[in-house]
């Protein structure tokens, strides 16, 4: 089960809203009604504040220089506003600067940034959303843009609204809470929208800011606690890896399917008015979710939407069935103020706190193993029950001795068998002809990187000798753009009169689940290609090692006999994975003596 980010996203923000305020001291109120410091600013009817003061836009009397200046989201410090998570001459508190070549990151002076944030010159910022360091340290956005999940851009993306040139989550933004220009009050926050004195919605207050601590790298398990420089926060944890279900996206565990930042995919935004449902931008909620906002939730548990959008249960309690209260029904547990199903949430299996890793899901409260790409899960380890013998048709369902397992069914081997390869390919070249489809090669196995899912291609071949594959982008990434299947077919293979037929090959594949991406294995029969074997629902499949698959192809022998391998991407929301290599591919036919 994935579960809905809106907490987690907007606690990104509110954090990033504090990153951005290390840059400059940032301006005490909308540019309407804000006044420098030094003159005094102008009551609304009365004359010029005292020298030196703030004017008060309720403007009694000469200003009311007592009042002060409100720093919504910051702290005065010698008359300016700004932000000391972040600020090297006010790191922590007002006055305690740090010393030279060190930076100032959730309040403490150090050598390296934390918390999510990137060190940029002095500073620590982060690069979502600064437009001075958009998506990276010196890369500014031109007079006009805004800088959103780290893209310059005309409008803000990923469910934040413009405010003066900045995108925010007016959700959570004291500075602009509910809307541009609405200010909390010195000592309140802002919780969905509203100021206030405490958080809700399942989040924590953590300064000035209501934050998800099971996601916010800078707040992690607890206010204050950062995650170091190349971690992300993950069940209230650091590590180098998400769990739970969750994805690593930049420097934040986030949820694909419901993320209207990262959608389907890291740093796939939705454009302003859309919503993320089931890893895809658009305009309406699907799977049973509401739109609230930006973000398709869930109100029978969403702390932040109980029963309706904005309704936010209060701090302690939690969502169930649609009603705010101090327990929760139905079966489920409170697990960091949200209901969850410890039988089946892979992000509190079996007791709050306790994720799967990647691969696992939560069955009856435990953590196991999940299969994918045809296969099916005995024991500890993923077969495929047409070909194992030890799991002939089914698990547990082994043949006798000397018997094979062919299409689910144990047979009689024969007393003298006679194999004879018809056709084998190492790929040490293409000398054979294979026919290369789009995005398919034929070269040296080369070690890949920069998947978001999954494991990379391999650095060396199944071969005993040599080091060639074939495979989709060897040693890159598949493109995400949607299409239909793109195939590797062999040349013709003449299998005339064989009654027992064989194709094998040893396949390296991680691939996204259907309906984003599918895989198939398909022979020509002399007339039709025929589907052998073809991917599936989710979990996707994981290869990291060399795997040997083996089908019984004998119904489809023929002279003009042909096997090709083919890919497809469904949605343009798929992962980011590294897809097929193929190694030492034969077709025998064994006779009976």
């Amino acid at each position: 089960m994935r579960r809905d980010t809106r907490s987690l996203y907007g606690g990104l923000i509110a954090g990033a809203v504090l990153l951005l305020g290390a840059l400059a001291p940032i301006g005490c109120g909308s540019d309407s009604s804000s006044s420098s410091p030094g003159g005094g600013g102008s009551g609304a009817t009365g004359g010029s504040g005292a020298t030196g003061g703030f004017g008060n836009t309720s403007g009694t009397g000469g200003g009311n220089a007592d009042a002060g200046p409100q720093c919504p989201g910051a702290t005065l410090c010698n008359g300016a506003c700004v932000q000391t998570n972040y600020d090297p001459a006010n790191c922590g508190s007002c006055g305690n600067a740090c010393a030279t070549g060190e930076v100032c990151s959730s309040g403490t002076c150090g050598l390296t940034c934390t918390g999510g944030s990137t060190q940029c010159g002095t500073t620590c910022t982060n690069t979502d959303v600064d437009p001075a360091n958009c998506g990276a340290c010196g890369t500014a956005c031109a007079t006009g843009e805004v800088c959103s999940a780290g893209t310059c851009a005309s409008q803000c993306l990923g469910g934040t609204t413009d405010c003066g040139g900045k995108c925010v989550d007016t959700a959570l933004d004291p500075a602009n809470c509910g809307a541009c220009g609405t200010a909390c009050a010195t000592g309140e926050v802002c919780s969905n929208g509203t100021c206030g004195l405490a958080c809700s919605g399942g989040t924590s207050k953590c300064g000035t800011a209501c934050v998800d601590t099971n996601t916010d790298p800078a707040n992690c398990g607890a206010c204050g606690t950062a995650c170091a420089t190349g971690e992300v926060c993950s069940a209230g944890t650091c590590g180098l890896s998400c769990v739970g279900g969750t994805t690593k996206c930049g420097t934040a565990c986030v949820d694909t399917n419901t993320d209207p930042a990262n959608c389907g995919a890291c740093g796939t935004a939705c454009a302003t008015g859309e919503v993320c449902s089931g890893g895809t931008c658009g305009i309406v909620c699907a799977g049973g979710t509401t739109k609230c906002g930006t973000v398709c939730v869930d109100t029978s548990t969403d702390p932040a939407n109980c029963g309706t959008c904005g309704t936010a249960c209060a701090t302690g309690e939690v969502c169930s069935g649609g009603t705010c209260g101090l327990s929760c029904s139905g079966g489920t547990t409170n697990c960091s103020g949200q209901c969850v199903n410890l039988q089946t949430d892979v992000a509190n299996c079996g007791q709050c706190a306790k994720p799967c890793a990647t691969g696992q899901a939560c069955v009856a409260g435990a953590c196991e193993l999940t299969c994918g790409g045809g296969t099916t899960k005995c024991g500890t380890a993923c077969v495929v029950l047409d070909n194992d013998p030890n799991n002939c048709g089914a698990c547990g369902t082994v043949c006798a001795a000397g018997n094979y397992c062919a299409a689910g069914v144990c047979k009689a081997a024969c007393s003298n068998p006679t194999p004879t390869v018809l056709f084998t390919e190492d790929f040490s070249s293409n000398g054979a002809g294979w026919t290369l489809g789009t995005d398919w090669g034929i070269g040296n196995a080369t070690a890949s990187s920069g998947q978001n899912h999954f494991n990379p291609d391999p650095a060396t071949d199944h071969s005993p000798s040599g080091n060639g594959v074939a495979g989709v982008v060897i040693g890159g990434n598949a493109p995400t753009a949607q299409h239909g299947f793109y195939y590797l077919t062999s040349p013709i293979i003449n299998a005339a009169g064989a009654t027992s037929l064989q194709l094998s090959f040893w396949r390296w594949l991680n691939s996204d689940y259907t309906p984003f991406m599918q895989n198939n294995v398909q022979v020509f029969d002399g007339t039709n290609w025929v589907t052998v074997w073809q991917s599936g629902p989710s979990p996707g499949i994981q290869d990291n090692q060399w795997t040997q698959l083996t089908y019984d192809i004998s119904a489809y022998a023929n002279a003009n006999l042909r096997v090709r391998f083919g890919y497809r991407i469904g949605n343009a929301g798929v992962y980011t994975v590294s897809s097929w290599n193929l190694d030492d591919v034969t077709v025998t036919k064994v006779t009976c003596n």
